[in-house]
């Protein structure tokens, strides 16, 4: 019996050693599961703000397009307008 605990007890080490460097690389593996999942967040965010601000520089665009074409047809009324007179 003693020889079966002898044979045992560097197992048992053995064991422990094992459970522990698996919790450490379960905490590692954790961690940079966190840091990746903000990481992610922020260029998500990134990503939002992105499009915000591409929506708002559509708008305007858009609606310095629409000032102009309607400045140019008035224009052209007003010349057919004289043309025609």
């Amino acid at each position: 019996m003693q020889q079966l605990t002898e044979a045992l007890g560097p197992l048992a080490r053995e064991t422990e050693k094992l459970e522990s460097d698996y919790n450490c690389l379960k905490d590692r593996i954790n961690c940079e599961f966190e840091q990746q999942t903000e990481i992610r967040r922020n260029h998500r965010q990134d990503i939002e703000e992105l499009v915000r601000l591409n929506s708002k520089i559509k708008e305007y665009v858009f609606e310095d397009c629409q000032f102009f074409v309607n400045s140019f047809v008035e224009g052209l009324l007003i010349t057919l307008h004289r043309q025609v007179s």
